[in-house]
C-alpha cells in the first residue's frame, strides 16, 4: 500500500558523571531517536471505506419501482449529490519518529534526601496527521470562473458563489460547495482526507524534584514541571489544517502543552503497634496514609 523505509536508524547513548567522586552528584545527559509504530487501521480502514468496495448514493423523492422521479431528468439527479469524500494514505511514507535529550544533576543531601533538576526536551519529526489535498488554495477561486448550471445565471467567479454575494440568486453551501467542484484538483471528488506524515512538534521544559525520607517507610516527594509543548498538528486523524498549502501557519500550543505542572505526593506511616506483635497489633500495626497532589 505504501512504501516504508526499511532502514530506520535509532542510536541511544547516555552518560553518567561523579564529578567528585564522593557519590554525592550525579551529572546525566543522554539523547536517543525512537520510531513510532503506525497504527495498521490507517491503511485497512482507507481502503474498506473508499470505492469502489463501498459505494453510497442517495435519491430523494423516489420510490422503489420508479427510481427516477416523474419529470427529472438521471443527469441532474445524479449532479445533485455531492461528489463521495475519500481517504488515503501517502505512497510516499516516512516512519515518524521522536527525538529526546536530557540533562540533569542530581544532589544528595545526608542519608535522606535527594534533589534533582534538568532540562529534558523533544522534537516529532514526520508525524502523522490529515490534509485535504483536493481543497482550494486561498484565493485561487477569485481568478477561476465557474459555471451555475444554468443559462439565466452568469458565469461568475467561484469565490462569489462560494460567498453568496454579486448573484441574481443565492445559494445554499451545499449547491456553491457543488460549483466549486468545477475547480477542485482532482474532479468528480470533494475531500480528500490524506494521511500524511508531514507534522512536527516540538517540547522544551525545566524539571525539578526532590524526595524527603523520614523513619520506617515515610516520605514526602516533590514534583515541578516548566514546559512548552507546540505543535503544527493537534491529533493524528481528525483535525485537518486549515489551510493544506501553509503548514506551518497552524504552529501553536499543543492540546497537551501544560506550563506549569506541580505533584506531591506522601507516605505517612501510622506510629502505633510498629513490631506488629500479636493478634492485636497485626490488626492494628503497619498501616499507612498516603496521597496525591496534583496541580497543572
Amino acid at each position: 500500500i505504501v512504501n516504508s523505509p526499511k532502514r530506520n536508524f535509532a542510536p541511544r547513548v547516555g552518560l553518567a558523571w561523579d564529578p567528585f567522586g564522593n557519590g554525592t552528584t550525579v551529572v546525566r545527559t543522554g539523547y536517543g531517536i525512537y520510531h513510532e509504530q503506525t497504527l495498521i487501521g490507517f491503511f485497512e480502514q482507507n481502503l474498506g471505506a473508499n470505492p469502489p468496495y463501498q459505494e453510497t448514493i442517495t435519491v430523494n423523492n423516489t420510490r422503489l419501482d420508479q427510481p427516477i422521479p416523474v419529470g427529472s431528468n438521471p443527469a441532474v439527479v445524479a449532479s445533485d449529490n455531492a461528489p463521495n469524500l475519500i481517504r488515503g494514505v501517502d505512497r510516499d511514507f516516512k516512519t515518524p519518529y521522536m527525538q529526546h535529550w536530557s540533562m540533569d544533576i542530581q544532589q544528595t543531601f545526608g542519608k535522606s534526601t535527594i534533589v534533582s533538576v534538568g532540562y529534558y526536551g523533544s522534537k516529532g519529526t514526520n508525524l502523522i496527521g490529515v490534509a485535504d489535498i483536493n481543497n482550494l488554495a486561498p484565493g485561487f477561486a477569485l481568478t477561476r470562473q465557474c459555471a451555475t448550471g444554468t443559462s439565466t445565471t452568469p458565469t461568475v467567479a467561484c469565490q462569489a458563489i462560494a460567498a453568496g454575494t454579486g448573484l441574481p440568486v443565492v445559494f445554499t453551501s451545499a449547491a456553491a460547495s457543488l460549483i466549486l467542484d468545477q475547480i477542485r484538483p482532482y474532479r468528480g471528488w470533494r475531500g480528500i482526507s490524506m494521511i500524511q506524515p508531514r507534522y512536527n512538534s516540538r517540547y522544551h521544559s525545566i524539571q525539578v524534584s526532590a524526595t524527603r525520607r523520614f523513619g520506617g517507610s515515610s516520605q514526602v516527594q516533590l514534583a515541578y514541571t516548566l514546559s512548552r509543548n507546540m505543535t503544527d498538528n493537534q491529533t493524528d486523524r481528525s483535525t485537518a489544517p486549515q489551510n493544506a498549502f501553509d503548514i506551518r501557519a497552524e504552529y501553536g500550543r499543543a492540546t497537551l502543552d501544560r506550563r506549569h505542572i506541580t505533584t506531591v505526593n506522601y507516605i505517612y506511616e501510622l506510629p502505633w503497634y510498629n513490631k506488629q506483635a500479636g493478634l492485636k497489633g497485626k490488626l492494628l500495626g503497619g498501616w499507612q496514609v498516603s496521597g496525591i497532589v496534583t496541580h497543572q
